[in-house]
């Protein structure tokens, strides 16, 4: 289940940035910006939760 939702956070982000680029520039470009924080904020509690439990 985890690895689906960072996958759909990638596969979102990389939307958001190619569409971006013809059109709402800025409003994709913050829609990504957000799904990026949200994808380094998991990735960073998964590896905290790893170095604690070794899981």
């Amino acid at each position: 289940m985890k690895m689906t939702i960072d996958l759909a956070l990638i596969i979102g982000m990389a939307l958001c940035y190619a569409v971006g680029q013809f059109v709402a520039a800025y409003t994709l470009s913050g829609i990504a910006m957000v799904l990026l924080l949200v994808f380094v904020i998991r990735l960073c509690g998964g590896a905290i939760t790893w170095l604690v439990t070794g899981r």
